[in-house]
């Protein structure tokens, strides 16, 4: 499997999980978590599920959860509860296999929370407002406009 921001026989391990030669824990991350990719359990059945694969990677463990913590808590929830998710999301981790202390986690889910809000704030200045507009409607609402011949 490739690895993301590492050249090729840098990593201690080949597979979904490892170190970096830094010592630096990888794992297979999504790379592209927001709440509409997430799909739960409802009254009727179903299971956990997440979509949308197109830019899976290896990569820091950080990198998915400090977006789904961004783009789904407001702040003031995300103060109150980041600590206790990111020990959380720690043990899942632990349970999987990777190595990764917490304390490094969370710094790591600090910085790439920076990096998240610097990648927004890009796409953002550099999208037109009726695109924002539109996919706030959602993706039915693209899809009328492309049959209709009004949406490109």
């Amino acid at each position: 499997m490739a690895t993301s921001g590492a050249s090729p026989g840098s990593c201690t391990t080949a597979g979904t999980h490892g170190r970096y030669r830094d010592g630096t824990p990888f794992s297979l991350v999504h790379s592209d978590y927001h709440p509409k990719q997430l799909f739960f359990p409802t009254e009727r059945g179903g299971r956990f599920a997440v979509f949308d694969w197109q830019t899976v990677a290896s990569g820091p463990p950080a990198i998915d959860l400090a977006r789904i913590l961004l783009k789904r808590l407001r702040p003031e929830p995300l103060r109150q509860h980041q600590h206790d998710l990111v020990e959380r999301y720690h043990a899942a981790l632990g349970r999987a296999g990777v190595d990764a202390s917490l304390e490094h986690l969370q710094r790591d889910v600090r910085s790439k929370m920076l990096v998240t809000l610097y990648i927004t704030v890009f796409i953002l200045a550099n999208t037109h407002v009726e695109t924002l507009a539109a996919a706030a409607r959602g993706v039915d609402y693209l899809r009328n406009q492309q049959s209709s011949g009004i949406w490109p």
